[in-house]
C-alpha cells in the first residue's frame, strides 16, 4: 500500500531485452512538476519535498547511433578505443556560457534516443525507503 495515496503499490513488469538490437534499460528523470527555482532545488536536495521522484523506464538500442556520430566514428583511427572516440566527440563542441544542460545533452548525444550515463548507487539504511514513480506507477522497492 502506498502510504501517500492509499493505493496498492504495483510491480514494474520488465520486458525481456532484445539482444539482437543490443538493448539496455534506461531510467530517466522526468522534469519536476513544480517550478525549478533555487528554493525548489534546495528543497529537493534537502529532502523537504513530499512529492515522489518521477522516472521513466524504457528499452533503447545501443545500435541506434545518430548518423553524424556514425560518420564521426568512421573518420577516427581504428586503433582508438570507444572511450577515446567518445571523448573526442564531446570535445569538438563549443557551447556558450548560458547554454542549458538540456541543450548540451541533446547536442552531444550519440544516439537517436539521447544518451546515458551508467550509475549504480545506494546510501543510507535499506529500511529507510521512499516511494518513487516509474512510468506513472508508485514504487517503493525495486
Amino acid at each position: 500500500m502506498d502510504p501517500a495515496s492509499g493505493s496498492p503499490l504495483q510491480r514494474i513488469q520488465y520486458k525481456p531485452l532484445d539482444a539482437s538490437r543490443n538493448e539496455i534499460r534506461v531510467l530517466s528523470f522526468e522534469p519536476p512538476s513544480t517550478p525549478d527555482d533555487l528554493s525548489s532545488r534546495l528543497d529537493r536536495i534537502l529532502g523537504l519535498r513530499l512529492d515522489p521522484l518521477r522516472l521513466t523506464l524504457e528499452h533503447v538500442s545501443l545500435d541506434d547511433f545518430k548518423p553524424e556520430y556514425t560518420t564521426f566514428r568512421t573518420e577516427r583511427p581504428t586503433q582508438w578505443s570507444r572511450s577515446q572516440v567518445d571523448d573526442a566527440w564531446c570535445e569538438q563542441f563549443d557551447f556558450e556560457l548560458g547554454s542549458t544542460s538540456s541543450d548540451v545533452f541533446r547536442t552531444i548525444a550519440r544516439f537517436t534516443w539521447g544518451d546515458y550515463t551508467a550509475i549504480s548507487y545506494m546510501w543510507g539504511s535499506p529500511e529507510d525507503t521512499k516511494t518513487i514513480t516509474i512510468n506513472g506507477m508508485p514504487v517503493t522497492h525495486c
